[in-house]
């Protein structure tokens, strides 16, 4: 049976003809493209909190606030899993678990 290496096996897996074994490159483009994307939000959202700071439009402001917003949930997310990764080191040193 052979396989044309355009037709996906799977959500990312894609069937190499030459070499006969599957690889996962739509997967990495995919994924790589996802990460880009997420990195170009976050660059954009922290230029528009700095325009914001000097008096920029009312787009620009509301745009600051939702990633000034979507930081602090980052951040208070980020202090609780420290807080019961501390707290379950603490258990397993003391026996409790």
């Amino acid at each position: 049976m052979s396989f044309r290496s355009d037709i996906p096996l799977g959500p990312f897996l894609v069937r190499d003809h030459q070499q006969g074994r599957t690889t996962e490159r739509r997967g990495k483009t995919m994924i790589n493209l996802l990460l880009l994307g997420v990195v170009l939000l976050a660059v954009g959202g922290c230029a528009c909190v700095l325009w914001a700071e000097r008096g920029g439009p009312r787009w620009v402001r509301r745009v600051a606030t939702v990633t000034l917003a979507a930081s602090e949930l980052v951040r208070r997310s980020e202090k609780r899993r420290r807080r019961r990764e501390r707290r379950s080191m603490t258990r397993t040193t003391n026996g409790r678990d």
